[in-house]
């Protein structure tokens, strides 16, 4: 078959398939595929397959289903791909190039910054260079020469829509990158990510001070008197850039503070004792049928390490706990005082409903069906209905 009938056929096929059957009609020309040169569209779909299942993708190859690398020849493509710290121009070049397969509305999303604790670690790689120092890429300076990393931080790009994620840059650094270097990189990853044909409307990162830090330097303030969570986009005047505290960090917080010393509402005292109380009530009860069947202590009495699960937060402040407290009243007040447990109800009955609020999992289920019957959701909405407003700018409708 000469060469233009062959393309001329493999029109009716997807592209996927088409780099199928090009890896297939090249193999039947060798004698082995050892060495043989795979297209970068082919060996990035096989590297997504041997994520998902090494087992599948093993048996694929021991029956010769379909012509696929070696998952040692994968491994070396992934070492190639690797970019190091900072912005990879390669990976910003993938970027804009895929970015032209997707329309304008779906490329719309935000960059998230996040760090994490990394054990200190010096290792000789192949070119017999040593990695484990701190490199902030276009950022680092004399006095990060020498010095060990023990933090990493990513920079992401997340779509409004879609489950696809792309991290653009990732950074070593000692302790907490800080704030002013911090805000370089953000403006940096905009700006790129944009040229990337990206559209970036918002920023988000969690409650960390130096965080905080970084958004006073935007301009970003969360003071009762005056509310700031947008600036001019650096890239396009006409649109806004919004700054959004990742909101489970938010909840955690304030589960970890009702957890440690309790918090004072207008309503009273709200403490993490009274759900004790009605949690031992529930355990001890000879009933197998439980009101906080899914209730732990880590839920009300975290230690360090469950300080940081989102989930425990989250049922910290669930139609569970309310439970507990409505059957188990007369034993917790008992206990407690009359009418001590109406402010923790109260204020996780609010905290219930900012999070199915949040939640667009919940919200066609659960939170439509009461939002305009019920008064704490009235006051939900007038803790979100201006952020809600806020992040409509630069948007899709």
């Amino acid at each position: 078959m000469c060469s233009a009938k062959f393309e001329e056929s493999l029109q009716g096929l997807t592209k996927k398939q088409q780099l199928q059957v090009r890896s297939c009609f090249e193999a039947s020309t060798r004698k082995a595929t050892n060495g043989m040169k795979f297209d970068k569209e082919w060996i990035l779909e096989c590297i997504l397959m041997h994520m998902k299942s090494p087992r599948l993708y093993e048996h694929i190859r021991a029956h010769k289903l379909m012509v696929v690398p070696s998952p040692s020849c994968l491994k070396k493509y992934i070492r190639s791909y690797k970019s190091g710290f900072g912005f990879s121009e390669r990976v910003l070049t993938a970027v804009a190039e895929k970015a032209k397969e997707i329309d304008p509305y779906h490329r719309h999303g935000g960059i998230l910054v996040d760090e994490m604790k990394l054990s200190e670690n010096l290792a000789v790689n192949k070119k017999g260079l040593i990695d484990g120092f701190v490199d902030l890429g276009a950022y680092s300076t004399a006095e990060h020469e020498g010095v060990a990393c023990d933090h990493g931080l990513v920079v992401m790009f997340q779509p409004l829509t879609g489950k696809w994620q792309q991290i653009l840059g990732v950074f070593g650094a000692r302790g907490n990158v800080k704030a002013n270097v911090l805000s370089k990189i953000i403006v940096d990853a905009v700006i790129c990510a944009e040229k990337s044909g990206l559209f970036v409307d918002f920023v988000t990162c969690d409650g960390a001070s130096w965080n905080r830090s970084m958004m006073n330097i935007f301009g970003i303030s969360g003071k009762l008197s005056k509310t700031v969570c947008k600036i001019k986009h650096p890239v396009d005047p006409s649109r806004e850039l919004h700054f959004i505290s990742d909101f489970p960090h938010l909840v955690k917080c304030v589960r970890n503070a009702i957890a440690s010393n309790g918090i004072l509402t207008p309503d009273g005292r709200v403490g993490s004792e009274f759900v004790r109380k009605a949690w031992k009530c529930d355990t001890a009860s000879t009933v197998t049928l439980r009101a906080m069947p899914h209730v732990t202590k880590s839920v009300f009495q975290p230690n360090g390490f469950e300080k940081m699960r989102v989930n425990l937060a989250f049922r910290f402040f669930s139609d569970e706990v309310l439970r507990g407290l409505y059957i188990y009243k007369h034993d917790v007040e008992t206990l407690y005082g009359p009418g001590s447990t109406k402010p923790t109800t109260s204020f996780v009955v609010l905290m219930r409903d900012l999070i199915d609020a949040d939640d667009i999992e919940v919200l066609p289920k659960r939170f439509e069906a009461r939002v305009y019957t019920s008064l704490p959701h009235q006051e939900v909405l007038g803790v979100s209905g201006p952020l809600g407003s806020h992040s409509q700018g630069g948007i899709p409708q």
